[in-house]
């Protein structure tokens, strides 16, 4: 059983924030910009992050025996405005988020 990031819900209050602040901050120090960040690219970033920790959590916590976490790597998976495609997530920011959780553990 797979469950598809698209369709994780993030909890109101997170009992993983310092998983999820310790990623962002790995995710934060991986930019290659000079200048200051957006604020849209702070949420993206911190998006990423979130749905990755709540959803591997998701997935462990299922009643299912190994449910993995789907998460789609191609970037035609991802497009803000397509109704068929993850419209929540920055595809460059998830990708970046997997590359934190794989250094961090």
């Amino acid at each position: 059983m797979e469950l598809n990031i698209g369709s994780v819900l993030l909890p109101r209050f997170s009992l993983l924030r310092s998983e999820r602040q310790a990623l962002e901050q790995w995710c934060e120090s991986q930019k290659k910009l000079r200048y200051r960040d957006r604020s849209k690219s702070i949420s993206s970033r911190q998006d990423a992050c979130a749905y990755l920790i709540e959803g591997l959590y998701q997935a462990w916590c299922c009643i299912t025996p190994r449910t993995a976490l789907e998460i789609p790597l191609h970037s035609g998976s991802y497009h803000a405005s397509r109704f068929d495609a993850i419209n929540h997530l920055s595809h460059q920011f998830v990708l970046v988020a997997i590359d934190g959780l794989e250094a961090l553990g």
